[in-house]
């Protein structure tokens, strides 16, 4: 490699006039660090005394090749970082202690929509986000439309981003789509993308990419990208380009004075070559034979920036801009809309996803009918027969149990909800709080509509107590315990965000609480351990026993059959012990209670106890998205 240093000073804002910009946010970085720990002490350096200074207009590249730190670069200056592993400083127009997120939007390289809504649903509800309450509907379809028009997104309005089950926009479409929805209201902020063109063909990335150039120039907004292998075409509309290398700055600059910078230092660029190709070999060592080799190559390119012209020019504007701090009129602290519009915003769009989308509940309410009609023909009207009573205290145990544990139907549609929700709670868009009790507000009436398709299809059939109260106890209890089905599940999917694991937990959950509510083995059976821990805490067991409480009280069952005669007289032999002793031919469901040891249940306490646990399991989800909202800064 040469060592000639002869380059021409730039202005690295584009013009004279960029860095004299009265709107807009100029983004700087200094001596900026990041290291990770590997097992107790020791420390790896993933990022190595970047800087770096991007005015409002600019579209940066980042290149480098794998491991070279382009998304955790993005990360730290997105504030996705902990604090505590972050060396040097970001500033925004001088100033270093304004949180990045209220003047960014970061659109992850997954995609995070809702497949079930269309183009022009996405974006409203990102408008309905992102600006004010006091924004006017008119306003608001304004905004979109210009946003349609400008990512070529127009003709594709009206059709659903697309899911497994039906097909919708295509790979570039979608990728369009999840740009727009993070620019709105973001005038003169600053968009972090990573990876936009990732997955997709030249042309498609040349689209995303020029949607994003326009509405730079247009907003006055900083975008920086990350982007790998970009074809000449999709690489000559960034007029920046950052090029890491094991962490370290390679170059930082204009995108066309690339070229000569590189010349001068003896690594000139063969012609008829897509630079950014050649920029990604430069810093590449994974195929070098001799890494050492590699490294010290890689190395020495850093070295050269860090001593040329470009980079004395490029402190020069980091420590001028310092000195010219702009004050912050426009950075919004906090929600940009208070709790209630969250909610509000939050239930139009669940109630919207869950209606549209069959894995949500309607798959759920076309097997609660099923499982009605299939309980109802072989549990069908059944009379009151001693020989009955185990045929009902095994009806009433299913109906609790498997409906229980067919919530597990819905962990695919919850998985999806939480990716989304992630994306823009780390956007800073609304509270946990917002979108756990949005969510519970939304899933009531499907809850709803699936227990009594289920309870109008198997009660009467199966023979139950035709009583109007009696009916609507049944499937009230039966609500209740569908409640907490679904929160346990929501649980269980927050915590364990990965499908087959998060199915593997509810089926084992429901599995537990099924075997030790007390049917299979009666409750002065179940041992101590079990019986005095997860026994009381089982959902299952309180519903099983508010249900067989309600269908026994008031009935009266024969034991008048020629099976139960004794041998030796007219006494009837009855299985269970009537308390009426002057008619030994009978007996009531008070005395079914009293024999297997349900004849304390107290409907109010049960019921109590069952919403406690409902409140633990949405408090537990409440927490854990908590967390995992701030690890993500990690």
């Amino acid at each position: 490699m040469g060592s000639k240093h002869v380059q021409t000073s730039v202005t690295l804002g584009g013009n004279s006039t960029d860095a004299d910009r009265k709107s807009g946010y100029i983004i700087s970085w200094s001596n900026l660090g990041y290291q990770v720990v590997k097992g107790t002490k020791e420390r790896k350096q993933i990022l190595t005394k970047l800087n770096g200074i991007v005015y409002p207009g600019s579209l940066v590249a980042v290149l480098g090749a794998s491991g070279a730190g382009k998304t955790t670069f993005l990360d730290v200056l997105a504030g996705r970082k902990s604090d505590s592993e972050v060396m040097g400083t970001v500033a925004l127009n001088g100033h270093a202690d304004v949180p990045m997120k209220h003047v960014s939007r970061y659109c992850t390289q997954e995609e995070a929509l809702f497949g079930n809504l269309t183009v022009y649903n996405t974006l409203m509800y990102a408008a309905d986000f992102n600006l004010p309450q006091s924004t006017s509907r008119k306003e608001k379809v304004k905004i979109v439309k210009n946003l349609l028009e400008e990512f070529g997104l127009m003709d594709v309005r009206n059709t659903i981003i697309g899911t497994p089950l039906l097909k919708g926009c295509s790979g570039g479409q979608v990728r369009r789509v999840s740009v727009a929805s993070q620019v709105v209201g973001l005038k003169e902020g600053i968009l972090f993308l990573d990876e936009p063109t990732s997955g997709l063909d030249s042309t498609a990335a040349a689209a995303v990419v020029t949607s994003v150039c326009n509405l730079a120039k247009k907003l006055d907004i900083s975008v920086i990208a990350t982007i790998h292998q970009p074809n000449t075409e999709t690489f000559d509309l960034f007029s920046h380009v950052l090029i890491l290398g094991l962490g370290r700055t390679i170059y930082f600059g204009r995108r066309q004075d690339a070229i000569p910078y590189f010349e001068s230092i003896g690594q000139p660029i063969p012609i008829r070559t897509n630079p950014a190709d050649v920029y990604l070999q430069m810093t590449n060592i994974d195929f070098d034979k001799d890494r050492k080799e590699g490294t010290q190559r890689v190395n020495a390119l850093a070295d050269a920036f860090s001593i040329s012209t470009n980079h004395k020019q490029l402190m020069s504007e980091i420590v001028q801009n310092q000195r010219n701090a702009k004050p912050f009129v426009t950075a919004t602290v906090g929600y940009t809309n208070g709790f209630l519009y969250q909610i509000l915003i939050l239930m139009s769009r669940a109630f919207l996803n869950a209606f549209k989308n069959p894995l949500s509940y309607w798959i759920r309410v076309a097997m609660y009918i099923a499982l009605g009609i299939l309980m109802g023909t072989t549990w069908f009207r059944m009379d009151t027969a001693q020989t009955t009573v185990a045929d009902r205290l095994a009806g009433l145990f299913f109906a609790v149990a498997f409906l229980s544990f067919m919530a597990v139907a819905g962990i695919p549609a919850f998985l999806e909800e939480r990716l989304v929700f992630m994306r823009e709670r780390a956007n800073g868009l609304y509270r946990v709080e917002s979108y756990v009790l949005s969510n519970l507000l939304v899933s009531i009436p499907f809850i709803f509509i699936i227990t009594i398709s289920f309870s109008g299809v198997a009660y009467f059939a199966m023979g139950l107590q035709e009583n109007s109260e009696k009916f609507c106890t049944f499937a009230s209890i039966l609500f209740l315990s569908l409640m907490i089905a679904e929160a346990q599940t929501v649980f269980i999917s927050v915590a364990v965000p990965i499908f087959v694991a998060a199915l593997a937990i509810t089926a084992f959950t429901n599995g537990l609480w099924m075997v030790i509510q007390g049917f299979f083995v009666q409750k002065k059976n179940i041992p101590d351990f079990w019986r005095y821990s997860f026994h009381q805490i089982d959902f299952q067991k309180y519903a099983y026993e508010l249900l067989i409480t309600n269908e026994l009280t008031g009935l009266t069952f024969s034991c008048n059959n020629t099976e139960a005669y004794s041998s030796g007289g007219n006494e009837c032999a009855c299985v269970i012990p009537p308390s009426n002793l002057n008619n030994s031919c009978e007996f009531s469901g008070e005395d079914v209670l009293k024999f297997y040891d349900y004849d304390e249940i107290s409907y109010v306490k049960w019921c109590i106890i069952m919403l406690s646990i409902f409140l633990v399991f949405k408090f537990a989800t409440i927490l854990v998205l908590k967390i995992q909202s701030r690890l993500s800064k990690n």
